[in-house]
C-alpha cells in the first residue's frame, strides 16, 4: 500500500466482495482469491468509496492496474452489472447464472483447443484426425473402436455450434429460480425424473434465446438494459 494511503476499511471490504459473490468480478472467471480494486485510480479520487471500488483476482486487478488490458469502461460496466444482477436475482439464481457462463466460457476454449490442433475439419476429417491420434498413440484398433471415434467426431462438430443451455437441479428448486423463469430467461425443459413410481428427483432447466443473450451479455461485460434493439454499443474486453 502506498506511503500515507489508509486502509480500505474491513467491513466496505466484506461488502465489495460479498457484492462479487466472494469471487473475482470478471464473469469468465470466477477465481476465489479476490483483492479489492479501485476502478477510479486512488490517486484521483483520494477516497474509498463503494461505488469506485470491485473485487478482482490478481491477475485481473494486474491487467487493470498495469497492463492496462482492461480498460475503465469495462469495469464500470461490470460494477453496474453486478448491482443488477444482486437487486433482482437470488443467490441460487446468481449460481445458475454463473454455471452458464463458466460452461460456455470451457466449451469455447475446448473447440479453439480442438481447432488448433486439428485444423477446421468436417466430421469426417475430424473422424480421420482423431484416427490417426489415436493410432500415433498405440490405440489398439478394432470396429469398437473406430464406432466411438466416430461418434465423438460427430459430436463434436454438431456441439461446436451449440453450447452448454441446460442444468440438472433436485426437484423442488425451481422456486428459487422464479425470478429467472419470470424474466423469460429460463425454462422447465423436461418434466421432472421420476425414481421408482412416485419419487420426484431432478428438473432440467434451460435457457431461452433471451437467457442465452442476458448471458452472453453478461459474460462480456455489455449492459443488461436493453430492450431487443440493436443499438448495444462494442463489446467490452474483459480478457
Amino acid at each position: 500500500m502506498p506511503e500515507g494511503r489508509p486502509p480500505i476499511p474491513a467491513d466496505l471490504e466484506r461488502a465489495v466482495k460479498l457484492e462479487a459473490g466472494y469471487r473475482c468480478a470478471i464473469p469468465r472467471c470466477g477465481h476465489q482469491r479476490t483483492q479489492v480494486a479501485h476502478i477510479k485510480p486512488y490517486r484521483d479520487v483520494r477516497s474509498h468509496e463503494f461505488d469506485n471500488l470491485i473485487a478482482l483476482c490478481p491477475n485481473h486487478h494486474d491487467l487493470y492496474d498495469r497492463t492496462k488490458e482492461i480498460n475503465r469502461k469495462a469495469l464500470l460496466q461490470i460494477k453496474a452489472n453486478l448491482a443488477e444482477i444482486n437487486g433482482r436475482y437470488g443467490e441460487l439464481e446468481r449460481r445458475v447464472l454463473d454455471h452458464f457462463v463458466v460452461a460456455r466460457r470451457n466449451h469455447r476454449s475446448m473447440h479453439a483447443a480442438i481447432q488448433e490442433y486439428f485444423g477446421e475439419q468436417d466430421a469426417d476429417g475430424l473422424f480421420e484426425a482423431f484416427l490417426n491420434e489415436a493410432v500415433r498413440q498405440g490405440v489398439d484398433w478394432n470396429e469398437s473402436v473406430q464406432h466411438h471415434v466416430k461418434a465423438l467426431a460427430a459430436g463434436t462438430i454438431a456441439s461446436r455450434q451449440q453450447p452448454p443451455a441446460s442444468i440438472e437441479l433436485a426437484y423442488g428448486l425451481g422456486l428459487m429460480l422464479r425470478n429467472l423463469l419470470r424474466d423469460g430467461y429460463l425454462k422447465l425443459a423436461k418434466p421432472p425424473g421420476v425414481a421408482g413410481s412416485t419419487t420426484l428427483t431432478v428438473e432440467h432447466y434451460q435457457l431461452t434465446s433471451e437467457g442465452e443473450e442476458f448471458v452472453d451479455r453478461w459474460s462480456r461485460a455489455q449492459s443488461l438494459e436493453f430492450e431487443g434493439d440493436d443499438d448495444r454499443g462494442p463489446e467490452v474486453p474483459t480478457e
